[in-house]
């Protein structure tokens, strides 16, 4: 049973290295051809992330980010890929959906009081929604 597990968590491993969203990272593995491959690999599989961005400017930018060029990749390096105007405003509607509901926060005596919805004095209520 461990066996199957470990063979199971290496293919998803795997290909959940295959590709990183932008601003994630990608492991090198040998297999590759080219950078422009791995820049095309991920933007056919992550399209929205990457709307609004040119092929070469994204190849550009990765390039850049990597330092490629300035040094020697071997296999077992990560890369990352750099954010993207589409991959940074879906970052930024996770974070708005986390913060909806009410957050509190106050001081008792020498204690940071958070996620109390109690009034204590000097505490502060915040009540965000979802709009």
């Amino acid at each position: 049973m461990k066996k199957t597990l470990a063979i199971n968590l290496g293919i998803v491993l795997s290909t959940i290295m295959t590709f990183a969203e932008p601003g994630g990272t990608y492991t090198l593995t040998g297999k590759e051809k080219s950078i422009k491959d791995i820049v095309k690999a991920d933007m056919e599989k992550y399209p929205d992330l990457y709307e609004g961005e040119s092929f070469n400017f994204c190849v550009a930018k990765f390039k850049r980010e990597n330092g490629i060029g300035k040094q020697k990749l071997t296999p077992g390096d990560q890369l990352i890929f750099p954010e993207t105007e589409a991959s940074l405003e879906a970052k930024e509607l996770v974070i708005r959906q986390r913060l909806i509901g009410k957050w509190s926060s106050g001081k008792v005596g020498d204690i940071l009081i958070s996620d109390f919805t109690e009034d204590f004095q000097g505490s502060h209520i915040i009540d965000y929604k979802a709009d």
